[in-house]
């Protein structure tokens, strides 16, 4: 309850920070970079080291050695009773299993990428996500088939994903920039939590009036600008319920805040490689 309550302060703060930002006026998301480097080795440790979670995942090979930290994302109440079976992933019926979460960052020595990976009803993060991550560090294209073999069907869905949120009846119209420097493309979602019977389902609830542990995850993923995508976001509200209400509202500041930061970013970012 603590924990929670004070995620929710954070998260708020956080949200009037982007509804006042101004550029020349933005903070360092950190005070001390000694907090950043506490954080960034402890994401090395819970990956490279004996006792890490993602241990099974690390490469010894520092070209590909990656940091990062396994999570979960629980769906249902767990009860006294159900913790004390100590069952498998396997034991547990699929849509209670819990999500597997993953997020890494990589090369070790000189970042260049973050991965984030989510596999719904996974279970361990580290046994359906962490291996994942691997594989995506260490990706060469010509030791992997292709996601898709025809270029038309990429372009029918990012059209289909700008349509979404660009023209008036698409589910996150309302997040939607007229200003073509910051116009992106995306698709709202939502991870429903439990099984909803069919009489709950004709009481057509408002989210407020639903339980908050039995309220959807809200979702959203976009990229953008639309033009000449550069930046890729994926956001998750826990029991945030409608992915155009509560998940694309973030994207959106999300995606004024990093296409406005993005000449000084790739101004650090060509100053690294010439110093490495």
């Amino acid at each position: 309850m603590i924990a929670k309550t004070l995620w929710k302060l954070l998260k708020i703060k956080f949200q009037i920070k982007l509804l006042n930002y101004k550029k020349d006026e933005y903070d360092p998301l950190f005070r001390n970079q000694e907090n950043v480097k506490f954080v960034l080795e402890a994401m090395f440790g819970a990956t490279n080291e004996v006792y890490g979670t993602s241990y099974s995942s690390r490469f010894d090979d520092k070209k590909y050695q990656f940091a990062g930290k396994t999570g979960t994302a629980q769906v249902k109440r767990i009860t006294e009773e159900a913790r004390e079976l100590d069952l498998k992933t396997s034991q547990i019926p699929y849509e209670d299993r819990d999500h597997a979460l993953y997020i890494a960052y990589g090369p070790y020595k000189n970042p260049r990428y973050a991965v984030s990976v989510i596999v719904e009803h996974g279970g361990a993060g580290s046994v359906a996500a962490a291996p994942i991550a691997k594989k995506l560090f260490k990706y060469k294209y010509d030791e992997y088939t292709p996601l898709f073999r025809n270029q038309e069907n990429i372009k029918f869905v990012l059209e289909a994903m700008f349509g979404s949120t660009n023209e008036i009846y698409g589910t996150s119209y309302s997040s939607r920039f007229d200003d073509k420097k910051y116009q992106f493309a995306g698709k709202t979602g939502t991870a429903q939590v439990r099984r909803i019977t069919a009489e709950e389902r004709e009481l057509d609830l408002d989210t407020s009036e639903i339980p908050y542990e039995r309220r959807d995850h809200s979702l959203y993923v976009a990229y953008g600008p639309y033009k000449n995508p550069r930046y890729s976001v994926s956001v998750i509200v826990e029991h945030g319920g409608s992915g155009s209400k509560t998940a694309a509202p973030i994207a959106k500041k999300l995606f004024k805040l990093i296409i406005d930061r993005h000449e000084l970013r790739e101004k650090i970012t060509n100053k690294d490689l010439i110093n490495t």
